[in-house]
């Protein structure tokens, strides 16, 4: 199906290499699903009224950043940038969850998140494949375009097909393994079938060890967001049978991974990457303390903010690529810097709109409330180390065709349709 590779080039695209020439394929692809997505948008803003507050939020948001940006005399074009990314891939969005829709009828929503799932345990193996295969890994940096910081830790980590992976790769992939999880424990009533909850559990072992290979990000925001939906969803996981048994398998498969990965440490080929992805628990066996070194310097040496009440509310305009650079990588402590507190509000308007629309639905659409609600507070949390919000690599997709997708189908709800997540 047509879909799926779609889906797969939208969320994951990477930098081609043609003749000695650098093809950006993101901003291609993104710019011809702005084209195609616009009439499915068009559609969606008319007819849904979550899909229509949404947009108007993110126009709303470059609207101010503009302003911002020529009151401080247009020198950092980041904030316009991540402005426009955020409507174009909400825009993109709107043609995936329609076309799912049509394929798919009443299997739609739990088929869209099945699909996501599926495109990030597809690019696990490409992930895996750069680090285990070698010859795989020289014909990746023959055919596609890294950074030099990439190429300095080849064969240690991998960007899979992303220009530069590292944490915003990490995070992507752990949010497509949270849906796994997610797809598991609300199958309440067996719909997924023995074959598709095996290729989930395969393909979530594939997903975790190529967090493992890209950065620890996502590991930290995977744990949480597992911990948190276990316990959002205690009751619901308590009382059937099915569920039960499968977080029983998951924690102990979880376990056993864990296990064998901290073995393999002991061996000289594996051993940096290992002990560099488990640092927080090396830390805490040698020093009795829970930190990473890049941790330790996020916390004493990022978190900065501008001088004065004038520049803490509309910020300087210095997203952190003019010189000389801020010295922080902090998410929020670069939006601060580039549009104030004001802008920091309004860029994280459309997350907190959906957040607060996911926990109202939670029980009423238990998959797709669920899904919004994690990914979004997976994107808060690492915030605080480094900036995800609009960033065209892997989580702004993902996580704006979940609202795309929640605000389809909270209209069918409301409408007394036939949605597969209700009760599910």
């Amino acid at each position: 199906m047509y879909i799926f590779p779609l889906l797969f080039l939208f969320i994951y695209s990477p930098f081609l290499t043609l003749g000695g020439i650098q093809l950006k394929l993101p901003i291609f692809i993104h710019l011809i699903f702005l084209v195609v997505g616009f009439p499915f948008a068009l559609t969606m803003y008319r007819k849904y009224v979550s899909y229509r507050v949404a947009i108007n939020i993110l126009f709303a948001n470059g609207f101010l950043i503009v302003l911002l940006f020529l009151f401080h005399g247009g020198r950092d074009y980041d904030g316009l940038k991540l402005a426009f990314s955020g409507i174009v891939t909400l825009i993109g969005a709107a043609f995936f969850v329609q076309q799912y829709r049509r394929l798919y009828n009443e299997r739609y929503c739990r088929k869209l998140i099945l699909d996501i799932f599926l495109v990030g345990a597809l690019h696990a193996i490409i992930i895996l494949g750069i680090i285990v295969v070698e010859p795989f890994g020289d014909w990746m940096k023959a055919m596609f375009f890294y950074t030099d910081k990439t190429l300095e830790v080849w064969g240690l980590r991998s960007s899979g097909l992303l220009v530069s992976g590292f944490g915003a790769l990490s995070l992507s992939q752990a949010m497509t393994a949270i849906l796994g999880i997610i797809l598991l424990l609300t199958d309440n009533k067996g719909e997924l079938g023995a074959f598709s909850r095996n290729c989930i559990i395969v393909g979530l072992t594939l997903i975790f060890l190529s967090i493992v290979v890209s950065g620890r990000t996502g590991l930290i925001a995977l744990l949480f967001a597992s911990l948190l939906f276990i316990v959002l969803n205690a009751r619901a996981i308590y009382s059937n049978r099915r569920s039960r048994k499968t977080l029983a398998i998951f924690v102990l498969g979880i376990t056993a991974l864990v296990s064998i990965l901290l073995i393999f440490a002991i061996r000289d080929e594996y051993a940096e990457i290992i002990k560099w992805s488990f640092e927080l628990y090396y830390s805490y066996e040698d020093q009795g303390e829970l930190s990473t070194g890049s941790t330790n310097i996020v916390l004493e040496s990022m978190y900065i903010l501008p001088a004065g009440f004038v520049n803490m509310l509309i910020g300087t305009g210095n997203f952190g690529r003019l010189e000389p650079p801020l010295p922080t990588d902090v998410g929020y402590v670069l939006m601060i810097f580039g549009a104030g507190v004001l802008g920091l509000t309004s860029m994280m308007a459309i997350f907190l709109y959906f957040t607060f629309k996911a926990i109202r639905v939670m029980r009423q659409l238990p998959l797709v409330g669920n899904a919004v609600l994690l990914v979004t507070l997976m994107l808060f949390l690492t915030n605080f180390k480094d900036p995800f919000f609009f960033h065209i690599f892997g989580t702004s997709q993902i996580v704006f065709i979940l609202y795309a997708l929640l605000t389809m189908a909270l209209f069918e709800y409301k409408r007394d349709l036939r949605c597969p997540v209700v009760g599910s």
